[in-house]
């Protein structure tokens, strides 16, 4: 199933299409992801202990401060970390998949404006002492009232907790292999929708837990080969297509009357400038005659 959608209007693509969003534990799914109601969203999932992935260290955020928070458009672009990921099991980094999927799929400039409704995400899963504890540092009442930092212990006890957090999002998940790829729309997987029987429960492209439907009918990518992830997304925008259809029908017609509407308020704004112009004349005029 390809992307013959074309009712849909792609225009100018929108910062931070190119950007991977880090998620650590389930309250960054539920922001970042459930919450979203427009967008397609790709959770790639990889491992520091798995060779496949291409991964030797979690490709965390350089800055973050409290007020802010993490600032992921540095995630991506972050040159260091890409000579580190750069240095997979292979020995080279054309092994790297990882890197492959950033360059093959998400930096890629081929079907870039059929993306625009397409977010990207990443899980990685780690050792507890590779988590990282800056957001629990930043959140504890204690820290931010003394100002100190944490000692040996208490940061050990941090890195039980992020990697606890992290675990529980695995388990939510419901990954049983890396490097794997996830779909979903506001917040609900994404799996094929059944043509033959429209009434069938879940036939919209999405699914329930609640359903009990086996997991072979959801949409997900598997395995190292980036070729077989691209092809598979292009399936998952074709289903989100589908999904969100009258959603979309919905914004094209709120934006359609919005442009009306600033066009209305430019004529009008032109014929009183006019009409203002025509009478401070009308005087100029009446002034000389006097």
């Amino acid at each position: 199933m390809e992307d013959t959608d074309e009712s849909i209007n792609w225009v100018n693509v929108e910062p931070g299409l190119k950007t991977i969003s880090l998620l650590l534990n389930l309250d960054d799914f539920k922001r970042k992801v459930a919450d979203d109601i427009e967008n397609l969203c790709c959770v790639i999932v990889t491992s520091t202990l798995c060779r496949h992935s291409g991964i030797t260290k979690v490709p965390y955020p350089k800055h973050f401060s409290d007020e802010e928070g993490v600032d992921e458009n540095e995630y991506d672009d972050d040159s260091q970390e890409d000579e580190d990921m750069d240095d997979d099991a292979d020995g080279n980094s054309k092994g790297s998949f990882f890197n492959q999927i950033k360059k093959n799929l998400i930096l890629s400039k081929q079907d870039l404006r059929k993306r625009r409704h397409v977010r990207f995400f990443h899980v990685c899963a780690c050792m507890k002492e590779e988590t990282d504890i800056r957001r629990l540092i930043a959140a504890s009442p204690i820290f931010k009232m003394t100002g100190r930092v944490p000692t040996e212990q208490e940061r050990v006890s941090l890195h039980q907790v992020a990697h606890k957090q992290l675990i529980e999002l695995f388990h939510f998940l419901e990954v049983y292999s890396t490097p794997t790829m996830l779909f979903f729309v506001r917040g609900e997987r994404v799996r094929y929708p059944i043509k033959e029987d429209t009434n069938t429960p879940g036939g919209d492209g999405t699914t329930n837990l609640k359903r009990g439907l086996y997991p072979l009918d959801l949409l997900v990518a598997t395995g190292s080969n980036y070729v077989k992830w691209k092809y598979v997304m292009r399936n998952a925008v074709a289903v989100r297509n589908t999904i969100l259809k009258d959603y979309d029908a919905e914004i094209r017609e709120k934006e359609k009357q919005e442009r009306k509407e600033a066009r209305r308020k430019r004529i009008l704004e032109r014929q009183n400038s006019k009409k203002s112009e025509e009478s401070e004349e009308f005087d100029d005029n009446s002034e000389d005659e006097y």
